[in-house]
């Protein structure tokens, strides 16, 4: 824990809201799907009720209710129009409750949203002003801004709160992302990670591996701070990356505007962002990307390529990462440029003999020495002998293979480089057979398509891979060597819009050896709306300006299982690649086979393990449509069973002592949700009372607007959800007298 022992600001500054320990449990600019979190989160102990006080002397700006997001928020603003925004509250101070309570019940709503006049509710510097809670989302805590009076969000450790921190960020990982249209890394995926090691005694991050690497590439790393030892972790302040002693890329996070929010798609990366939790920043631009925090030193974005003139060679870097406090780490590596494709040519001289001859941009790379292992007959991995490896005058080298009864079906060379870069190239050798037999799989990945091809046996030769287009173009693309009986390729090519209607695979005979049919189309090209499939009861719409480039998007009909299947309505399909960032949210529609569809049906998107999440729709004469931020699985679901309530308290036909007593209830919905506080109302003896509730708890409660007298009262609260199936249930209770 830090412990922060002054409630007081500087002399005309500003002051933390709350006193004793300030513990921080999320950072400014953390990672949040599709916008950046604002402020910073205080943690309360796990319990709701700390004091919050007036970081200034200014008023109260606006007061803001709902179930969601803040929960119950307080906005203030100061003389220079600096807002400070609370939320997640439990309550307010005393005036201000009063207040709202007043204007609830006037307008028989919990939800509230209203703006004051200036200096109509003048607070100072220090004032209890509300207490913390668990309102909206997330467990107990408090959430904090500062933003301008342009409304621009602050990070608040460095405009006016910062706190007494000497510990420095942690450093995790440096990886590299391939950025072309066909490069692989030699496990098959586009993204090379490193584990990076601390040197304590120097206090800096390193990695003895030197990445040989043949592509345009960006670079990102995985780091955290924490403002003490065994703190949360936090996002950093700052990250700048330099390569050859020059500052190529930065990124700094004191403030972003709210039209950059999204940005945060982009800041990191974002697959593992979202299917993990796990948090990498992107130290260059990718298509899209105009978050003002983040500064390119060259043209290229900060992506390195062969467009820089020098590409070609060793490289060093260093990744220097900063916290709020000025606290810096730093990351050493390096990486080695090549040309792309394989560094030898393969000769056979003899059965016993055959050349490695180097690629003529492969000659001046610095080749230490070659490591040449063997397979023959069925048998694994052999490496011969350093004699049988010579040294070619001209370049190159001499292999002589031992004498043996099974003859050569393949050699694995890898080269060392004297700057320490290693590069393993598998080379088959023997002869193609007649049945070659392969397996092609692919998904969508990267704006692009990555393929994997299982040959039936090891050792067999690499196939092609064919991609058809519908007006009848195709193009081969070749296939790299993962492992002896597994290929990889890449392919996208941004240029071609029409739809990708099947890809095969075609062996050392040039015969196709596998066909698969598909029905890829490339969205986000053109401006034109494309409408995808065209014809069918589901659509997807897409518009130039859903997408950050352009990207392959792939609709199918689902098969298998699913969540609530008694539940669903006609056929349930998915748009892939599921995860991927959206500049804009794409229109996903079923045509009903009811043409007049009732409200108990709903379009739905498979959030996960979560089941299925009802979505704000609409119905334009039997094709119901919505506005989603995300791809993945649709199904129109029914939802025809009324909301739970259950542990309504007080209970029916009980007596209790208390004449202001909690009234409560937990209230459960299966699938379309409460929408608002319109779909829960709560009667005491015929009058209207606040339902607060809280939706992640299930929670509703609420206390009488006045004391209750003795004897019999009726309780009755009614639930709705958004398909329009509504419960009551009714409780008589007595107050009586002790």
């Amino acid at each position: 824990m830090l412990l922060f022992l002054s409630g007081e600001g500087a002399e005309g500054g500003e002051s933390w809201p709350v006193k004793g320990e300030i513990d921080i449990s999320s950072g400014f600019c953390d990672f949040r799907t599709a916008h950046f979190h604002g402020g910073v989160d205080i943690r309360t102990g796990g319990a709701e009720g700390r004091e919050a006080f007036s970081p200034v002397d200014g008023y109260v700006w606006r007061l803001r209710y709902s179930y969601t997001g803040y929960g119950k928020a307080l906005y203030l603003k100061d003389s220079e129009g600096n807002i400070y925004v609370f939320g997640h509250l439990s309550r307010l101070a005393d005036r201000l409750e009063k207040w709202v309570k007043n204007k609830q019940y006037r307008t028989r709503r919990y939800y509230l949203d209203h703006e004051f006049p200036p200096d109509s509710l003048p607070v100072k510097q220090g004032e209890l002003i509300a207490y913390s809670g668990q309102s909206g989302s997330g467990p107990p805590h408090l959430h904090f801004e500062k933003r301008t009076a342009a409304n621009v969000p602050l990070n608040p450790l460095t405009n006016g709160f910062p706190l007494a921190d000497r510990v420095s960020p942690e450093m995790e990982s440096v990886g590299f992302i391939y950025l072309d249209s066909n490069s692989l890394f030699a496990n098959g995926r586009r993204k090379a990670n490193f584990r990076l090691q601390l040197d304590r005694g120097e206090r800096r991050y390193y990695t003895d591996s030197v990445l040989y690497l043949e592509a345009p590439f960006g670079i990102e790393t995985k780091a955290f701070d924490r403002i003490s030892h065994q703190g949360p972790l936090l996002n950093i302040y700052k990250a700048r990356l330099f390569i050859d002693d020059s500052l190529y890329y930065e990124t700094e996070y004191d403030h972003y505007d709210y039209a950059e929010t999204k940005m945060v798609d982009l800041c990191y990366d974002y697959y593992p962002a979202v299917a993990d939790k796990n948090y990498h920043h992107l130290l260059f631009n990718p298509a899209g990307k105009y978050f003002s925090g983040s500064k390119s030193q060259i043209p290229a974005e900060g992506i390195f390529s062969e467009d820089r003139g020098n590409f070609i060679g060793l490289h060093s870097a260093r990744i220097e990462v900063y916290d709020a406090a000025g606290n810096k780490s730093d990351a050493e590596f390096s990486f080695f440029c090549g040309p792309p494709g394989n560094l030898f040519e393969y000769e056979k001289i003899s059965d016993t003999v055959f050349y490695l001859i180097p690629v003529s941009d492969a000659r001046e790379l610095g080749i230490k020495e070659v490591a040449v292992y063997t397979a023959s007959g069925n048998s694994g991995w052999r490496r011969l002998p350093a004699n049988l490896t010579e040294v070619r005058k001209g370049g190159g080298f001499r292999i002589t293979l031992p004498a043996g009864k099974k003859p050569l079906r393949a050699f694995r060379v890898v080269a060392d480089g004297f700057s320490r870069w290693r590069k393993e190239e598998l080379y088959i050798s023997q002869s193609p057979i007649a049945a070659e037999k392969y397996q092609l799989s692919y998904e969508l990945s990267d704006n692009g398509i990555l393929f994997n091809v299982s040959a039936a046996m090891p050792f067999m030769p690499a196939p092609k891979i064919t991609v058809q287009y519908a007006d009848g173009y195709s193009k081969v693309i070749e296939c790299r060597a993962v492992t002896p009986s597994k290929f990889a390729a890449f392919y996208r090519n941004p240029e071609i819009g029409t739809a990708i209607i099947g890809f095969g695979l075609i062996d050392q005979f040039r015969n196709p050896a596998n066909m698969k049919e598909v029905y890829i189309a490339l969205a986000g090209k053109s401006k034109e709306t494309m409408i995808f499939p065209d014809e069918g009861e589901f659509q997807v719409t897409f518009q130039e300006e859903n997408f950050y480039a352009p990207t392959y998007i792939k609709v199918s009909k689902g098969g298998g299982w699913f969540l609530m299947e008694a539940n669903i309505v006609g056929d349930v399909y998915s748009v892939t690649p599921e995860i991927i960032p959206l500049a804009e949210p794409v229109t996903v529609s079923f045509i009903s086979k009811d043409s007049a569809l009732k409200k108990d049906i709903g379009l739905c998107h498979m959030a996960g393990k979560n089941g299925w999440n009802w979505m704000k729709s609409k119905n334009e004469s039997g094709r119901v449509s919505v506005k989603s931020g995300f791809l993945g699985t649709f199904a129109l679901l029914k939802d025809d069973e009324a909301p739970s309530l259950k542990r309504v308290s007080p209970q029916n036909q009980k007596t209790i002592q208390n004449g202001f007593p909690e009234i409560s209830c937990l209230i459960t919905d299966d699938l379309s949700g409460i929408e608002d506080d319109n779909g829960i109302t709560i009667l005491l003896d015929g009058r209207w009372l606040i339902p607060e509730y809280d939706p992640e708890t299930t929670v509703l409660k609420t206390f009488p607007d006045k004391k209750l007298a003795k004897g019999k009262h009726t309780l009755e609260i009614t639930a709705q959800d958004r398909a329009g199936n509504k419960k009551t249930v009714k409780s008589e209770f007595l107050v009586g007298s002790k």
